[in-house]
Formats: C-alpha cells, structure tokens, sequence
C-alpha cells in the first residue's frame, strides 16, 4: 500500500468497495487492502463484524475460508419452510431471498438440491411468470404485433406447418454437392 496517501478510517470505507475488492483478488485480504486503499487489518475488522461482507468472502475463497480466516459466526439452521416462504416474497429470486434471510445464496443454492419444498417454492414463480410472459405475447398478438404474430406461428403453429426452413439443393434442383475440409492449425 502506498504509505503517502492517508488512509480513510474503517467506517468511511463504503462495504461494496470492500465487497468488490474480494472478489476481484479471489478472497486475498492483502491484495483487496490494496485495490481499496486501506490496512489488511481494516478489511479484516469489517468482514469480523459485517455477515455480508463474511460471506462474499467465502464465496470469493470458494466456500471455504483458511485457518486464521475471520472468526466463525453463529450457524444458522433454516428450515425449508423459512425459505420457501423467502423465496415467495421475493418471487423466487435466490439472491433477494438470500439477503432477505441473511444467508448467502450458495446456501439456497445447496438446500434447493436437497429440498424438494424448496425446489416447488421456486418452479411455482418462475410457472407464474412465465403465465405473464404469455399473456404478454397474447395481448401482442391480439395489438396485431408482427414480431408477437411471427413467434407464436413459428412455436405454436408449427403442427400447422409454421416453420421455418432451409432447403438446400444442388445445381438445376439436384441433389447438394457437401464437401468437408479439414484444416491443420498450421495450415492457417
């Protein structure tokens, strides 16, 4: 760190400045100390009193901190329904219903591969906005929309014989002459 400049006091540093530090150097404290400008020590003292900031901490080390990392914290055991009903005041969002639960989201990310309440609270939003999705292509369709009208004859209407094709023939309508060259990287 450059000696010459003062450095702002532990409070003044703003947490998204220290936050992008972490992830920007993999979770390395000294060399986040440096990108923000601050002492090791001050990244360390916010990441001890801060959750958020302990988390993407983690996650920036690959879920795992090295001995001498910040003190852990108390463990908190969600259950199912706790998240489940995160995720629905949140539409499904991971990321909102993590920060809402104050957990990072690899832990919603990890509990919905075991939890099928979870895995149901999620698929039940995403149902519902695809629904809205829909009825907004339908109200496009009925507004006579041409880019509305082309998609659902190309998806919908395909059993109806809207596609789209390509055919591809020869000289005169024969049949396509195909030739495959391969090409050596040092023949380039």
């Amino acid at each position: 760190m450059d000696r010459g400049k003062p450095v702002p006091p532990s409070n003044e540093i703003p947490a998204t400045k220290i936050e992008v530090a972490l992830v920007k150097t993999g979770g390395n404290i000294a060399q986040a100390a440096a990108l923000v400008p601050c002492e090791p020590s001050t990244i360390r003292r916010r990441v001890n009193r801060d959750d958020h900031l302990a988390d993407v901490l983690e996650t920036a080390r690959g879920g795992k901190l090295p001995l001498g990392g910040p003190p852990s914290r108390p463990v908190v055991q969600y259950t199912d329904e706790q998240i489940a009903a995160a995720l629905k005041v949140e539409g499904g969002f991971i990321s909102r219903a993590a920060r809402r639960l104050g957990c990072s989201v690899a832990t919603i990310t990890k509990r919905k591969k075991k939890s099928e309440a979870i895995r149901d609270a999620i698929e039940e939003h995403r149902e519902t906005t695809i629904d809205v999705a829909e009825d907004g292509l339908r109200q496009a369709v009925l507004n006579r929309e041409p880019w509305a009208i082309k998609l659902v004859l190309m998806t919908l209407g395909k059993k109806r014989g809207y596609t789209e094709s390509l055919a591809l023939t020869g000289a005169e309508g024969g049949p396509a002459k195909v030739v495959v060259q391969f090409v050596r990287p040092r023949d380039i």
